[in-house]
């Protein structure tokens, strides 16, 4: 297992639904100092293998641990083993992305946020009281005059 760094999460803006305008537009300029701060970030996961193999005596024989390294390139997952040596900065940039998108995703709250307090953006619908139901909607009966022939 990886030991990973532990960043602060800030709390999302639903456990604190009464932030004012002015707290979320602050909170929004800090984020986007946070994230410039961020120099180094790279997409993708670090996965820690070790094999295990039975001898032929029966012996247990453990080889690693390898890291690799996946991510999405072109639509494909392209994956490579990274060295021991190259391990710690390639974690250190892939956090970096994490906490980007954490921070990311905290903006586009906040916004929303604004957003839907700055008013309906969709008008209202022009029927939108209730309907009848088809049950209440009567067929007009048939005229009981039949038509004379002239």
């Amino acid at each position: 297992m990886l030991w990973c760094i532990v960043t602060i999460h800030h709390s999302s803006p639903h456990q604190h639904p009464m932030l004012t305008d002015t707290q979320i537009k602050n909170r929004r300029d800090a984020i986007l100092l946070e994230m410039q701060a961020i120099r180094q970030m790279v997409r993708g996961h670090i996965s820690q293998q070790t094999l295990i193999r039975t001898g032929p005596d029966g012996s247990v024989q453990k080889r690693g641990p390898y890291f690799t390294f996946q991510r999405w390139i072109e639509g494909r997952n392209r994956s490579e083993r990274i060295s021991k040596e190259d391990l710690p900065p390639l974690q250190r940039a892939v956090e970096g992305y994490q906490q980007f998108s954490k921070l990311a995703d905290e903006f586009a709250e906040l916004t929303e946020i604004l957003t839907e307090r700055s008013g309906p953006l969709l008008p209202s619908k022009k029927n939108s009281g209730p309907k009848p139901s088809r049950k209440n909607i009567r067929k007009p009966r048939p005229s009981s005059k039949s038509l004379s022939s002239e």
